[in-house]
This record gives C-alpha cells, sequence and structure tokens, in this order.
C-alpha cells in the first residue's frame, strides 16, 4: 500500500529539542527512523529519550559495523487538529535508531530496518540469498561480533566463486560499499580467514 514520508530534519543534539522531535515524529507515523546519538557519548540522547516515552526493545547489537543500533516504540500522546489539545488517545509508532558512522548506518538499514519496513507494510521478507565463495586473500576477524565486510566476488576460468576484500573497512569509509559487490558475512565467533577457506557472501 502507499507509503507517506515526512523529513524532520536535522535535530541539535540537546536533550529537549530532540524529545520534542521525537513527539512530533511519533505522533505523525508508524515507524520513526533517526540516525545518530544512539551510542553511549555525552551528546548521545536517543536511548535515554526513547526510555522516557516510550519502551527499548533492545540496545546493541553484536555486528559490526552498527554495533550501536536501537529499537523500540514511542507511545505519545496525540493531539487534536485544530485546537493542540491532548484527545486521549496514544500513538504507537515503531523505532529504529541508527549508528551516526555512514557505513554502520548503511549495514544496521540493510540487515535490521528492512525487514522490519517490509513486515509493516504487509510484505513476506525473504533474505538475501547468501553464496559460499572461497577466500582469495587473508580475512582479518576477531571474535566477538559478526562482521560485515565488503567485499568482490568474482568467478576464475574453472567457474569457482572468489572473493576478496575491498580494502580498508573503516565504518566511515563510504567508498568500501561503493567500490565493492557483496558483503562477506564472517560469524560472531569466528577468527582470521585463511585463503582458499570458505566465506558467506551476499552479493549486492
Amino acid at each position: 500500500f502507499p507509503v507517506t514520508l515526512f523529513d524532520f530534519g536535522i535535530v541539535k543534539d540537546d536533550k529537549d529539542d530532540l524529545k520534542a522531535g521525537f513527539e512530533q515524529a511519533g505522533s505523525h507515523c508508524d515507524l520513526v527512523l533517526s540516525c545518530g546519538g544512539v551510542s553511549v557519548g555525552d551528546a548521545d540522547y536517543v536511548n535515554e529519550i526513547l526510555d522516557e516515552l516510550g519502551a527499548i526493545n533492545f540496545w546493541k547489537v553484536a555486528i559490526k559495523p552498527g554495533k550501536p543500533f536501537a529499537f523500540g516504540q514511542l507511545r505519545i500522546q496525540l493531539r487534536g487538529q485544530l485546537n493542540g489539545q491532548i484527545n486521549g488517545q496514544i500513538g504507537n509508532a515503531w523505532f529504529c535508531g541508527l549508528p551516526g558512522n555512514p557505513v554502520s548506518s548503511y549495514v544496521t538499514f540493510e540487515q535490521l530496518v528492512t525487514p522490519v519496513l517490509k513486515k509493516l507494510s504487509g510484505q513476506t521478507y525473504l533474505p538475501t540469498p547468501h553464496f559460499v565463495a572461497k577466500a582469495a586473500c587473508i580475512i582479518k576477524k576477531r571474535p566477538g561480533r559478526a562482521d560485515y565486510q565488503r567485499g568482490i566476488f568474482y568467478r576464475d576460468e574453472q567457474g569457482e566463486l572468489w572473493v576478496k576484500s575491498n580494502g580498508k573497512q573503516g565504518s566511515g569509509i563510504m567508498s568500501s560499499i561503493a567500490n565493492a559487490n557483496c558483503y562477506m558475512v564472517l560469524e560472531q565467533d569466528a577468527d582470521d580467514v585463511q585463503h582458499g577457506e570458505a566465506v558467506y557472501i551476499i552479493p549486492f
């Protein structure tokens, strides 16, 4: 069905301004999506406000990039359109708080928010197919979080599928997305991947 998008603009790192922005967004929308302010810095107020206005279902996920991701609900008292008075009804909006770093935001939107959007809009969510490729290089990985590294996959002359890293994997390096053609999905407890070992990939 048709989807209406509202852009509530950029809100500065001020708790009162951010709370007012969330109240406005939550009273208009079925789902509110924000970017930034979900970590543990002095000016990261998103989780605190979400806890005041609704509920935090979970915060922080064991993936890289994208650990500081917040999911919950905003419960906003709705006001009448004419006189601004509270009409007694409560608006329940789902909330997804993306990390501020651009690659982290991109990855968490694709992997975590897209399924929510499809569910809310009545679609059947089908995960993007995974394929198995051989590592064409050593892929560095520390155990602890599932890692969505950006890579380039290709077939050799024998038709075998290979994948190599797309260079630096920092969460602020958008070229790692722009110049790649897949995610290399490394499991949470995995260590370094050696040349020739199997790697799960998700093509873009």
